[in-house]
């Protein structure tokens, strides 16, 4: 086969898987989502990243990463990036 049909092939197979993965796959609810409310009043309150962290663990039973929570927190408008 030829590479530029190849190309042409792959990218037409792709578009329409795009299509039917459907909206929900655009954007995916973090396990965070549910706690938003509280995570912000904490952060604001003037808890660290990590303690969120620590605070997700012991009270909620989530285990993520600091920079999952410092990712949500910039999507929410929380945190600026840097």
């Amino acid at each position: 086969m030829d590479i530029d049909n190849e190309v042409s092939e792959l990218k037409r197979i792709r578009k329409a898987m795009r299509k039917d993965a459907g909206p929900l796959s655009r954007r995916r609810q973090s396990r965070l989502d549910p706690h938003r409310v509280h995570l912000v009043a904490l952060y604001r309150a003037g808890a660290s990243l990590d303690d969120l962290v620590v605070w997700l663990r012991r009270h909620k039973r989530i285990e993520v990463h600091r920079t999952t929570v410092h990712k949500r927190m910039i999507r929410w408008g929380e945190v600026k990036r840097g």
